[in-house]
């Protein structure tokens, strides 16, 4: 009986057969743009109908001269309403070369590079595709994203969610701009560009903000109820439960923006601490005292810069020693360090921290997360 072979994978089949193609934009890109479309598993473009069209290729616009005495029709390679102006173009293959490397290893580096002045053409090509931005009628607003595709080889994307068409910067940073061909066999770099294609506000930071800032919240509200208690019992005072939270907040806070010795300095010492939770008391409050006084901290091995403002100080706002909490709390607490504080909407938590310091407000801390959990909900 033969053997059972599987069938091919439809991503090596698209890198192998558009790999070293070059200097054909106008033959390749409709082609390749299609196939891509099928590679991500989206919708090919509409037929043309006219000049016009929500998602086409060939899109006519037209250029007004700077003083309006002249007027041009131009065509954007694929345009897609409200989502992406692409730019297409295809730059030359360099000469192969010898490597030290081997040969497999100099093929590798050919799918990364381009000759001659192709950097130059492919900054042009985007201030191109921002001209078709200027160009689009008063009734279509623009795009949040300009793609530069060398069929071929890669896309370069650039990204402004003002909705003003005028700060196309490199998505998400200047290192991940360019996505090579070859990338298109990881997920990730796949479901960017269908993302893109599809749904492109998903990835507007703003969106990603408000998800994280919420997602944080939810677990400090529900860490809150679990310290309060029931209000027929309960285990601490609201304004003692707010300090704990705020302290916890402002490490979470500093450890996300490199204040504190490690990246996860913080992080760590809770994971630590999940392992015995008792040792919770002694552990945390060793580092907020060195974080209101400065010096050596035993709980993270290391030295702890001085943090002024008195939020670690013994005083108004209660004792420094944290509230004793158990397994499920600290599962909280290290679900809310390990989200990615740079997402957080500073608004909501200034506000909250701001609540919480002020000794006239002794509302539940608990009722002010929910809200922050629930809003732009």
């Amino acid at each position: 009986m033969p053997a059972r072979t599987s069938p091919p994978d439809p991503i090596e089949i698209f890198l192998a057969r558009w790999d070293g193609t070059e200097r054909a934009e106008h033959a390749n890109y409709v082609s390749f743009l299609n196939e891509l479309c099928g590679v991500l598993g989206v919708a090919l473009p509409d037929p043309a109908r006219g000049s016009t069209g929500d998602y086409r290729y060939e899109r006519s616009v037209t250029h007004h001269a700077d003083d309006d005495s002249a007027t041009t029709t131009r065509r954007i390679d694929l345009y897609r309403r409200d989502r992406f102006i692409l730019e297409a173009k295809q730059g030359a293959n360099p000469d192969r070369q010898t490597s030290l490397f081997g040969q497999a290893e100099t093929e590798r580096r050919s799918n990364v590079r381009r000759s001659g002045f192709w950097g130059r053409a492919m900054v042009a090509a985007k201030g191109q595709a921002e001209g078709y931005v200027r160009d689009l009628p008063a009734d279509e607003s623009s795009p949040p994203f300009l793609i530069v595709c060398d069929v071929g080889f890669c896309f370069d994307l650039y990204a402004d969610f003002s909705g003003t068409g005028r700060h196309y910067a490199q998505f998400p940073d200047r290192e991940g701009f360019r996505v090579y061909l070859p990338d298109l066999r990881e997920p990730p770099k796949r479901d960017l560009l269908r993302r893109i294609w599809d749904e492109p506000q998903t990835l507007n930071p703003a969106h990603q903000r408000v998800a994280v800032t919420r997602d944080i919240a939810a677990l400090l509200a529900r860490l809150a109820v679990e310290l309060e208690g029931p209000k027929d019992r309960p285990r601490h005072a609201p304004q003692s439960v707010a300090t704990f939270l705020m302290r916890c907040i402002f490490c979470m806070f500093a450890q996300s923006v490199g204040l504190l010795p490690t990246k996860d300095s913080f992080t760590e010492l809770l994971e630590a601490c999940h392992e015995n939770p008792p040792s919770f008391v002694a552990l945390i409050g060793d580092l907020w005292r060195k974080m209101n006084d400065g010096g050596f901290s035993a709980a993270l091995r290391a030295t702890v810069r001085k943090f002024n403002g008195g939020l670690f100080a013994p005083g108004p706002h209660g004792p420094t020693e944290p509230l004793p909490v158990d397994a499920g709390m600290l599962d909280l607490l290290i679900q809310a360090s390990g989200r990615n504080w740079a997402d957080v909407e500073p608004a909501i938590f200034g506000t909250l921290l701001e609540n919480a310091l002020d000794t006239r407000q002794r509302a539940e801390l608990a009722r002010t997360l929910l809200h922050a959990a629930s809003s732009n909900a």
